[in-house]
């Protein structure tokens, strides 16, 4: 009983490195043994002393921020055990601001399409065993324990992709069980003006942003993300600006007319014409006027069918504009979400409408400025890390 109340007494017994090692290097002898009493009495003393472990990861860390490595199965038969001093906090601490540093540095070379400078210390952070982790923003040093976040594109704060990516991390993160880099992750993000409210299931920035957090069905794919954007809490001394209203989708032509068809077909005398409109729209020809006839025993009388969509006379100034905002890119202009969701809706219209020289043009040309558009997955991504969704072509305004 006394043994079980010290271990939950809130005072800790500082260990120093050396004894840390020691104990770890004793606990994997007593572990390779077999002798697992052994094992989980020295595991005891570790975590009376604040210590850690992490066997899946085989890491160690303590509660003043050191950690280190614990050793293998092959070394701990070989004698060999990981040499660590007293002053092992402070060399771990600067070692870790001097990734961060050159993380950040890297960063902003590549905000500025300094690729040069950035590949530059990129080599550099993998002389220090660093792997950079650009898609999922975070670095990793195995050789000394240590992990961290990346950000820094835009400077001053961070982008809506970086708090995204970071948020979605977490969660994966959560998922595996991994709560020493979900835990680096809050953390980090606190630090950068970033809170995550896992109750209600959103995130909150210093400057009025906010963003849904993605369950874990979504994370894995059970169920489609939700898209839309939490609205973002007014700043101090700016008026906020009506939200802009979706209209609702219009169903498709040939969801109307296959609609049409189920209604006609119910009545002989319009079943042969249902059938010959089918055919003319999936053969990519104009839909003839169809006679309908009246309702008979109470059937519900049929929808009338609009016209396919044509190729509009205003499709080529539509490409013109594109084109031109894609040279101003080239030239140096830094491209809003806004403007790359145009292009594509822009060309999205002309594959609507079977244009499709402009539509293969106007692809080749968003690809030579960084925009590629991945159809099966129905996304756009830039060459800077933001991506978004391609819109459907009944959401695009005729």
């Amino acid at each position: 009983m006394n043994a079980r109340a010290r271990s939950r007494s809130p005072r800790q017994t500082q260990l120093s490195s050396k004894e840390i090692a020691q104990l770890i290097f004793a606990r994997e002898q007593a572990r390779l043994a077999k002798d697992w009493s052994q094992a989980d009495n020295l595991r005891s003393q570790l975590h009376d002393g604040g210590v850690q472990l992490y066997d899946k990861t085989r890491l160690w860390k303590c509660s003043d921020g050191r950690s280190g490595r614990i050793p293998t199965f092959d070394e701990v038969e070989a004698g060999q055990v990981e040499p660590v001093y007293e002053d092992a906090k402070e060399e771990v601490d600067g070692s870790k601001e001097e990734i961060q540093s050159l993380v950040l540095q890297r960063e902003q070379a590549r905000g500025s399409k300094d690729f040069q400078q950035a590949d530059a210390i990129r080599s550099q952070l993998q002389d220090l065993g660093v792997e950079l982790l650009d898609k999922e923003k975070l670095w990793k040093c195995p050789s000394r324990g240590m992990q961290g976040i990346i950000t820094g594109y835009r400077s001053n704060e961070l982008s809506d992709v970086e708090v995204h990516t970071l948020v979605m991390q977490r969660e994966k993160a959560r998922m595996g069980n991994d709560y020493d880099l979900s835990d680096m992750i809050r953390d980090e993000l606190k630090s950068r003006g970033v809170t995550i409210e896992d109750k209600q299931k959103v995130w909150n920035c210093t400057d009025g942003r906010r963003g849904a957090v993605p369950s874990w069905a979504q994370i894995t794919g059970e169920v489609q993300p939700d898209v839309r954007p939490v609205p973002a809490m007014p700043r101090p001394g700016i008026i906020p600006q009506a939200p802009m209203v979706r209209q609702p989708a219009r169903p498709s032509i040939e969801d109307e007319l296959v609609s049409l068809a189920v209604a006609a077909a119910r009545h002989p005398d319009t079943a042969t014409r249902a059938l010959q409109a089918l055919r003319q729209v999936f053969a990519g020809g104009a839909i003839a006027p169809m006679a309908v006839a009246q309702p008979v025993l109470g059937l519900p009388a049929a929808p009338r069918i609009q016209k396919a969509p044509s190729s509009r006379p205003e499709g080529l100034p539509d490409f013109n504009k594109a084109m031109q905002a894609i040279r101003r890119i080239k030239d140096g202009h830094r491209v809003s979400d806004e403007e790359i969701e145009w292009l594509v809706a822009t060309r999205e219209r002309f594959r609507m409408t079977k244009d499709y020289a402009n539509s293969d043009e106007l692809r080749k040309a968003l690809l030579s400025v960084g925009i590629e558009l991945l159809e099966k997955e129905k996304r756009w991504t830039f060459e800077d890390g933001r991506s978004g969704n391609i819109p459907l072509w009944s959401n695009i305004a005729q």
